[in-house]
Order: structure tokens, then sequence, then C-alpha cells
């Protein structure tokens, strides 16, 4: 069995997944300190089942999980796995690789696995028992491991041996037998007990057996007496059911002449309430108006009341004021009296203190003396007292035997009381961890919920995800044609653009005409040529081949303004490279109209309809194509010639029909003419306009596609965070269910065994106090010997007690001189004191004094005041009781007519 490979995850210094993989030989783990090597020791020790922090450079293990970085957020959980390759069969699992892991999360949760399934630590180390490797076996050597060996003691070395030897697997399993063993005399004891508490309770069983026999016998004759009397009591009661019966026939004819009656009396009645309410109405209208009368006569009352204290209190504060004024001048001159008098007492107190200082050095002086002396005699008791240490160290012995061993009983007794709370405290311990499981069981199915739902709105947001990356990539396809295809008409038009520039298709000789006239920037050379034909006309590019069909090769002719200037420059032209062929607008010949034929049958149109040409061109070109006509084929041609036989046709195929009787034939656009050349470079700009307009669209489009393809991902990116953070907040309430359930099992195991130990407990009390007695016998003859021996040394101890009592009058003088230095030095403060407090005084009256007359000052403008507001309330006060008089004689009228009523 060997080791083939180590995987950390989120362990320590390993944040991301890391392998090591140990191949045949050594593997060596190299680097600088701090590098994270040791951690490589401490996660194999970790997955081994180490459980002590500081083995693994820790202060509690959930050290172990990455803590974090400046650009890492902690880790949940840490896992190691340990990979065995199992071939020879040294581990008993039928496997030829083994993969031995442990997690632990932040929530405290760990587990150990197998091959991927849970075990528990005890498995675990039952594996590995006998094979050398285990957290303290020697098959991990870590820092000072190799010192520690060779200084073990021989029951340390022992076990390192038998570990190698392979018994180690023996003596746990005795160990844990044994433990067993124990646990089932425990048991047994207990079920003893359990035997005889049911034999009490039988016997008492029993007693409360005979009770309940009695008990049905008694119940039974009760109910026969009751039935007895029940039949009885019916027979007397029916008989006086029926003179009630004839009672009452009597007493309803009764209620049937008084109920005829009553109604009469009603029907009046309710007149008399109807006016009773109206009354009452206006009884209420004038009491309501009387009240607020009233309220406001109470009102006034209540404010002239208010003005009349007001001017009592400042009356008495003036009072007051004049008092306070008239008593400061006194008060000044009793404090100065005063501060004269602690001045004079300070100086006597501070003469005396000189003086007892002086006679407090000399009593001092005495007091050495004489505790010379009292050194001297102690000496001598200190030799008599040695012969009685023996006995005071047995007795001191004694002592403590008996302190220690009522330490011990409080002790025990102290154990008895915290088992007792204890168990007490498991016990409700146990009901509080049921009701959390029950929570946390209800909290983990909530979270699987929760889970579902997020998991549901990511498969959605995924397939959303899917579709816009298909329209996306759809987008950058179409995006990507349309640059393409924006290319090809670019260059397309470059090479017609420079075709047109160059001139391409003119013979050479007007070719180098328009160059040259070109090349001029004066315009003064050839400035009367106006272009070639095909420049001059234009037309779209689907009547362009027609037009150039029925041209021919008059296209390449130029045209010019007047035929003067031309046939001024004919020696110039003479030296062109070719013959130059030109139509001089001065010269064209005046148009013959010939008859209308577009209502024929065949017809089309008139070319000269189809072409646009300058206005100053307008003669040549109805010249050129006045009398050309589009047909639809070279029959309706030969029928409308006719008609006009000076007339030319062109058929939409482009078989032209000259009116001498020339026929033109061949495919239209098979050579690039300069009109179909300009009519194409029009197209392409149009085209181009709209490829660009399509492009712009298009990046529109992919832009709001990446950005909706963004805003996905981050709604997908926090679905997912929200799917781990619930996840690990549900692994976290498994494992804190698991740790209840645990804990469930473990206090339900331990009440059994605080019940045992507190036996145990009383058992050991009960030999304690058999000690106690044993040691305060002996006790109490030591100390009799000890009385003895003290008598012999009381003699001297009396010379000593007269040196100590001349001392302690010594001491009382000093005491006494100390005492009356403190006193002084007390009064020399306190009259310090009094002097400040006296000047500070002073320094207060003189602002009372200032405040008073201002306070004599506003409380006359006050009255003053209140006198007036007063005089203002009274006249309020007499038209208001006139109005309520006369609302009070309205109320009584009314009263009377309606308690008339009432009284009818």
């Amino acid at each position: 069995m060997i080791l083939k490979k180590l995987t950390a995850t989120g362990f320590k210094s390993f944040a991301d997944k890391t392998e090591f993989v140990f191949d045949s030989g050594i593997t060596c783990i190299v680097g600088p300190n701090g590098c994270g090597k040791s951690n490589v020791v401490d996660a194999i020790k970790w997955v081994l089942g180490a459980q002590s922090p500081k083995s693994l450079r820790g202060k509690q293990m959930l050290d172990v999980i990455f803590n974090g970085s400046g650009t890492r957020k902690s880790g949940g959980m840490a896992q190691v796995d340990l990979t065995f390759d199992n071939s020879d069969g040294l581990l008993p699992i039928d496997q030829t690789e083994v993969t031995v892991s442990r997690r632990l999360y932040r929530s405290g949760e760990s587990e150990y696995l197998i091959n991927r399934s849970p075990v528990r630590l005890k498995d675990l180390r039952e594996l590995f028992l006998d094979t050398g490797i285990g957290v303290d076996a020697y098959s991990v050597i870590e820092q000072n491991r190799v010192s520690a060996m060779l200084d073990a003691n021989a029951v340390e070395r022992r076990g390192i041996l038998e570990e190698a030897a392979g018994i180690n697997k023996y003596k746990v399993r005795k160990k844990e037998a044994l433990r067993r063993l124990e646990r089932v005399n425990q048991n047994l004891l207990r079920v003893q007990d359990v035997v005889e508490e049911v034999e009490r309770r039988l016997r008492s069983v029993k007693l409360q057996a005979g009770k309940a026999r009695n008990y049905e016998a008694y119940s039974q004759q009760l109910r026969e007496l009751r039935s007895r009397y029940a039949l009885a009591e019916y027979h007397r009661l029916a008989g006086s059911r029926d003179a009630l019966v004839a009672e009452t026939t009597e007493r309803s004819d009764e209620a049937t002449r008084l109920r005829t009656a009553i109604s009469d009396n009603e029907a009046k009645t309710s007149e008399a309430n109807v006016r009773i309410v109206e009354l009452e109405k206006e009884t209420q209208a004038t009491e309501s108006k009387m009240a607020a009368c009233q309220s406001q006569i109470t009102g006034t009352q209540e404010r002239i009341s208010a003005f009349e204290r007001r001017i009592v209190d400042q009356e008495a504060v003036l009072e007051r004021s004049r008092e306070r004024l008239s008593g400061f001048e006194g008060q000044m001159s009793s404090l100065e009296s005063r501060l004269a008098e602690q001045e004079e007492a300070a100086r006597r107190v501070e003469a005396e203190l000189v003086e007892v200082q002086a006679d407090q050095t000399r009593v001092q002086e005495e007091d050495t003396t004489c505790a010379l002396a009292l050194n001297e005699k102690r000496s001598g008791l200190e030799e008599l007292k040695e012969s009685i240490v023996e006995l005071v160290r047995r007795q001191s012995q004694l002592q403590n035997e008996l302190h220690g061993f009522d330490v011990q009983t409080q002790s025990l007794t102290d154990q008895k009381a915290k088992l007792e709370a204890r168990d007490a405290e498991v016990a409700r311990e146990l009901g509080a961890a049921e009701v959390r499981c029950d929570e946390l069981k209800l909290r983990t199915a909530e979270l699987a919920e929760r889970i579902a739902e997020r998991n549901k709105s990511l498969e959605e947001t995924k397939i959303r995800l899917a579709d816009v990356g298909q329209q996306r990539a759809t987008l950058i396809d179409q995006l990507g044609a349309a640059k393409e295809y924006r290319s090809g008409l670019e260059s397309r038009r470059e090479l017609l653009e420079e075709m047109d520039s160059k001139h391409e298709g003119l013979l050479a000789g007007a070719r180098e005409i328009l160059e040259q006239r070109d090349a001029d920037e004066t315009r003064s050379r050839y400035g009367y040529v106006i272009g070639a034909v095909g420049e001059i006309f234009e037309t779209d590019v689907a009547h362009a081949g027609i037009v150039e069909a029925v041209l021919g090769n008059v296209e390449t002719n130029l045209v010019a303004t007047d035929r003067a200037s031309l046939l001024a420059d004919r020696d110039a032209l003479g030296e062109l490279s070719g013959r130059v062929q030109a139509y001089c607008l001065d010269s064209v010949p005046v148009p013959i109209s010939g008859p209308d034929l577009s209502s024929q049958e065949g017809y089309v149109a008139c070319l000269l309809d189809w072409v646009k040409y300058p206005e100053h061109c307008a003669a040549l070109a109805r010249h050129m194509m006045g009398r050309t006509y589009v047909v639809q084929s070279v029959e309706a041609a030969a029928a409308m010639s006719k008609l006009d036989s000076h007339a030319r046709f062109v058929t939409m195929s482009g078989v032209v029909v000259e009116p001498d009787g020339r026929i033109s034939v061949g495919a239209l656009g098979s050579d690039t003419g300069m009109i179909s050349r300009r009519s194409e470079l029009r197209e392409l700009g149009r085209e181009l306009e709209e490829v660009k307009s399509r492009i712009t669209r298009l990046a529109e489009d992919l832009a709001r596609s990446e950005s909706e393809a963004s805003s996905l991902e981050t709604s997908m990116q926090s679905l997912r965070t929200s799917v781990y953070e619930l996840n690990t907040e549900r692994v976290e309430a498994q494992a804190a269910l698991s740790n209840i359930e645990n804990r469930i099992r473990v206090l339900s195991d331990e009440r059994p065994l605080i019940a045992s130990d507190i036996a145990a407990l009383d058992k050991r009390l009960g030999e304690i106090a058999d000690k106690v007695d044993a040691a305060r016998e002996t006790l109490k003859i030591v100390e009799q010997k000890h009385v003895e021996s003290e008598q012999l040394i009381s003699n001297f101890q009396s010379l000593v007690d007269e040196l100590v009592a001349k001392r302690a009058e010594i001491a009382e003088r000093v005491t006494a001189m100390r005492v009356r230095v403190g006193e002084l030095s007390q009064q020399r403060g306190a009259v310090s004191q009094s002097i400040r407090e006296l000047k500070s005084s002073r320094i207060q009256l003189e602002a009372e004094r200032d405040r008073a007359q201002r306070d004599f000052g506003e409380a006359q403008e006050r009255i003053d005041q209140s006198k007036k507001q007063i005089e203002e309330a009274n006249t309020s006060l007499e038209a208001l009781k006139q109005e309520s008089g006369d609302l009070q004689r309205i109320g009584m009228t009314l009263r009377q007519e309606r308690d008339s009523l009432r009284d009818a």
C-alpha cells in the first residue's frame, strides 16, 4: 500500500484545488519559508483525524479553512483527499484504490468519507490500525518528531514499537470491550434498582386495587338510590304541572285585556312624546347657549382670580425683596466680623501645632528605648516556647487532615450538586435541542424549495442567453456580410470613378482633349468643349443599356459649344493621337416632328423621356433621340415604321431599327459604356448609403444584443451566486441539524451516567465521614497536652506583658500627639477653607442684592398690568351675566311646558 495522491481544496493556503501526485521514488517539496510546505503535512494529519488545533498550528479548528486575502473572499469549506494504492489488499476494502476524505464547513460541521461514503472517525481509525498510518504513527514524522522519538521514555517507545508490530488493533479492541463490559455492569445495577422500585410500587398498586373494588360496590348502591329518588320526584312534579297549566290559561285572558288597554294609551303617549321631543330640542338649544355663556362667565371669573392671585404673588415678591434688601447690610457687616475672627484663629492654630510636634519627637525617643528591652525579654520567651513546637506541629497536622477531609467533603458535595444541576441542564438542553431540530428540518425544506426555484430561473436564463447568443451570431454574420458587400460596392465604385476620371471608352484624340482641358486650371484651353456625349446624357441603370444601344459609337463623340472655336484649333487638333469627332451645338439641325405613335400597339415610351440632360444641350438631345421610340418587339417597330419612316425604334431587348433599314442586334451591357458607367456610379452611391444605414442598424442591434447578453450573464451569475449561497446555507442547516441530532443522542446517553456518578459520590462521602471522627479524637488528646505545656511559660509571659503595657502607654501618648497634630492640621485647613468661603459669600451676597433690586421693579410692573386686566374682565363679566339670566328664564318656560305634557 502506497500513497498515490493528495488533493487539498480550501485548506489553509490552498484556496484553489491543488493536487500532489506521489509517483514511484522520492518526492520532495521545496520552497522558501512561508510558502506552505508545512501545510502539506498538516493536511495529511488533518485528514487522518487530528483533533487538536494546536497540532495544526491554529487556535481553533476553523482556522484550517482558507480565510481570504486582499483579492479573494474567504472559503466556506475545507476538504482534503488522500488516495492510496490498495493493490496488495492491506486495507480491508475490496477495491484497488482507496480515497480517504475529510470536510469541514464554516458552520462547524465536519464529516469523514471513505471512497465518497460518509463514515465515523472511529471507522477511519480502525481502517488504518496496524498499517503504520495515523496522526501519532511513525508514518508521519513532522518537525521535532525525530528528537521526540529519541528522547521518549520506555512507555512511549513501547507504544511506537507496538504500532509497528501491529498489536495496537487488539489493544484498542480490548479497551473497547472493557468499556462495554463496564457499561453492561452499570446497566445491570440500574436494572436491579428498577426491579426494586417496581416491587415497591406493586405493593402500593395492590392496596389501590382493593380500594377500587370497594369504590365500584358503593357506586352501584348510589346509582340505585338516585333512581328511586328521581322516580318519586317525577310523580310530584307531574301533579304540580297540571295545576300550573290551569292557572296559566286564566292569566293569558287577563293579559289580552290589558294589552288592548295598553295599545290605546300608547297612541296618546306617542302624540305627547312628539311634542316632548320638540320641547327637549328647544330646551337643549337654550341650555347649550346658556352653558356656553356660563362657560364664558366661568372663564372670565377664573381669569380675574388668576390676575388677583398674580397681584398677591407679586406683592409677596415685593415684600420679600424689601426684606432681602433690608437684611443685606446686616449680613455684610456680619461677614466682615467673622472673616476677622477666622484669620485670628488661623494664627493661634499654627503656633500650637509647632509646640505639639516638638513634644511628639521626645516621646518617640522614649518608645525606642522601651522597644529594645521588650525584644530582649521576647527572645527568652521564644526559647521557652520551642519545647512545645512538636505538640503544635502535631496539632496542626491533625487540623490539616481535618481541613483536608472537609475540603474533600465539600468538593464531593459540590460535585454531586454539579452532577444534579447537570442532569437538570441536560433535560432542559434536550428539550431545546428537540425544538431546534424541528426548526432546522423546516428550514432545510424551505431552502430546498428556494434552491429549486433559483435553478428553474437559472435554466430559463440559460435558454434565453442561448437564444440571444444565436441571435447575436446571426447579427454578426449579417453585419459581416453587409460589410463585405459594402467593400465590394466601394471597390466597384472606385474602379468606375477611376475609369470615369480617365475618360475610359473615348477615342484617343477625344480623351487627350478632355485631359488637357481638365489639366488647365484657367479653362482657356479647349474651354468650348462641354464633354463627351456619354458624359452629358444621364439615365437610370435599367435603361442605360437601351440608350447606349441607340447611341452606339456616337456617345464617344465630343460636344462643343460652337463650330468656329473648334475649327480655330484644327492645327492643334491635328497633332493629337487620333481623329476627333464632335457635335457643335450651334450647328445642330432643327428636328423634324413626326406623327404621334403613343397610341400604337407595342409602344412603350419615347426614349428621350428616359434621358436627363443639361438645358443647353436640349437641341442635341432632341436631334439624337427625339424620334427614337421604345417598343415591345421588332414586329411593333416594323408596323410603326410604316407610319413614320424617319423614326428610329429600339426594343426592350436592345434591338435597334434604323430609319434607313439598318438593324443593330446584341446583348445589352456587353460593353460598359459611359452612360452605363455613370448610371451605375449613381446607383452604387444609393446602394452604399443603404448598406451603410443597414450596417449601422445591424451594429445597433448587435450592441443591444450584446448588452442583453451581458445583462443575462450578470443575472445568471447572480442566480448562480444565490444558488451557491442557498446551497451553502442548506449545507450549514443540514450540518447544524446533524449536530443537533448528535447532541440529542449524546445527552440521552449522558443522563444514566450522571445517575451512576451521583451514587458513587454518596459512597465516597460516607467513607470520609468515618475518617473525620477518628481524626477528631486524636486532636482532643494533643490539644490537652498543649494546654499543660502553655501553663509552664505563662509566668515568663507576665514579664513580657508588663513591658508591652508600658510600651502601649507610650504608644497611646504618641497616638494622642499624632491625633492632636492631625486635629490642628484639620483646624488650620478648616479655618483656611472658612476664610475662602466667607470671601465667596460676600461676593455672592452683593450679587443677590442687585438681583433683589431688579425683582422689586419687575414685580411692581406686573401688579399694575394685572389691575388693568381685572377692570376689563369685570366689564365683560357683567354683560355675560345679563345674557345668562335671559336664557335661564326661557329655559324654565320650556321645561314647565314639557313637564305638563309628561304629567298628562
